[in-house]
């Protein structure tokens, strides 16, 4: 429980959930993540919409010029560690999987 100028504000009531959203026009399935964040002046709803079979590259993350080149060689190595950090909603995941897919 965090303060706010309405009260408190319940963290634990943050939720991100996968729902189906059924199917579009061309018949392409998407699932939309809806995430409820409390704020002091009530929930904030977003929805994110997601092509289940899209799997991100670096490219499209925008990772194409010199920094896609260092993580490529950075990937391209035997040995080591490469830790992803950052905030909620913040595209680690993407991120993630974008280096699994280049390898």
């Amino acid at each position: 429980m965090i303060p706010s100028r309405t009260g408190r504000i319940d963290t634990a009531r943050a939720i991100a959930t996968p729902q189906s959203l059924g199917v579009t026009p061309e018949g392409e399935e998407r699932i939309g993540h809806l995430l409820k964040t409390p704020t002091p002046e009530g929930e904030l709803i977003s929805i994110r919409l997601v092509d289940p079979n899209e799997v991100p590259t670096l490219d499209n993350l925008g990772f194409g010029g010199p920094e896609g080149v260092k993580i490529r060689e950075l990937l391209r190595r035997r040995d080591g560690l490469i830790l992803v950090t950052g905030p909620a909603r913040a595209g680690t995941t993407s991120f993630i999987y974008a280096c699994l897919n280049a390898l």
